[in-house]
């Protein structure tokens, strides 16, 4: 169920980093480009060390941070780079990120010049952040990037470079923008003026058009019913409570 704050879109205190997440709205995501380009970044700067080694105990010294880090400071991830620290900067306007020499994620205020060190504990904190206001087990699920074959610590680079490998593959070649459709549907069905619906926020428009469906769904049942026929099968309320 979405939170009501993430339903409105208002900006979300991380008292344990000291920054506070403005959550962007689909016309602000747009800014990044396609939703190829959208939804990748935001499933990269989510990732879980989980779908990167299967043999957890292995590699336990390596973190989320660990394999964000070490894919943005490849040469041939710059694209991948440029788009995730975009989507920084929508998140936190007023912050200029950059990787911090002794280790971290340095996020520095551009009008204050205050300046706060992400490190491996607090990106986590960060990642949980964004997985509730972008609602990426909606999108994504739980699937599994990569299981790798070995426990050899020599091999951790070659992993996580096969892991940053398959994320890119993983972007696909949606032609058509699902979001786009999602806007065109509600505009139409609910008589919203569709830029109205591009200040919406990711978790209110999947919770809308689910609702939507929903009572579509209801409406032609009942029209069934009252015309004197008998439903296939049976419709959920339109007004039940959606996880």
């Amino acid at each position: 169920m979405v939170k009501l704050s993430h339903f409105t879109g208002v900006d979300i205190p991380i008292p344990e980093l000291g920054l506070v997440l403005h959550q962007p709205s689909i016309t602000e995501l747009s800014y990044l480009g396609n939703d190829e380009v959208i939804f990748s970044v935001i499933k990269f700067i989510t990732l879980k060390k989980e779908n990167y080694f299967q043999n957890l105990p292995a590699f336990a010294e390596i973190t989320n941070f660990k394999i964000f880090s070490t894919i943005l400071q490849e040469k041939e991830s710059k694209e991948l780079k440029d788009n995730t620290f975009s989507l920084l900067f929508i998140l936190f306007p007023n912050y200029k990120f950059m990787f911090s020499p002794s280790g971290g994620l340095i996020a520095n205020n551009v009008e204050t010049e205050h300046s706060v060190l992400i490190d491996d504990i607090k990106f986590e904190i960060l990642q949980e952040k964004l997985r509730e206001i972008f609602q990426t087990y909606k999108i994504f699920g739980a699937e599994q990037i990569y299981n790798p074959v070995n426990k050899k610590a020599a091999d951790i680079a070659e992993k996580i470079k096969r892991g940053k490998q398959r994320v890119a593959a993983q972007k696909g070649s949606i032609q058509e923008s699902i979001l786009a459709r999602y806007i065109s549907i509600l505009s139409v069905g609910l008589h919203i003026n569709p830029l109205e619906i591009c200040k919406w926020t990711l978790p209110t428009l999947y919770e809308v058009f689910e609702r939507f469906n929903l009572n579509m769904a209801w409406n032609i049942d009942l029209k069934i019913r009252l015309a004197g026929g008998s439903p296939e099968q049976p419709v959920d309320d339109w007004m039940k409570d959606i996880t």
